[in-house]
């Protein structure tokens, strides 16, 4: 029998092991944007390897949630990935 994951559940999933790799409230925030980018949760609607994963940008409010209330800083909109 094949699993399929939402395209919600790929998010957390992907939410999840940046967190437990990536504590946001050790690193500064360039080092965390990287690691942010790398993981796809840049920006969702974005192709594999291109800061996303190919999701709809709906869900980057869910991604913002989650990452603030894990002491993510806000992202800089003058900043580059």
């Amino acid at each position: 029998m094949t699993s399929t994951r939402t395209p919600l559940e790929v998010v957390d999933a992907a939410i999840d092991t940046l967190l437990a790799e990536h504590d946001p409230r050790s690193m500064s925030a360039a080092e965390f944007r990287g690691a942010r980018y790398d993981a796809g949760l840049a920006w969702l609607q974005f192709p594999v390897g291109f800061g996303g994963l190919g999701l709809k940008p709906e869900l980057n409010r869910h991604v913002e949630t989650r990452l603030r209330s894990a002491g993510a800083p806000a992202p800089d909109p003058t900043a580059f990935f």
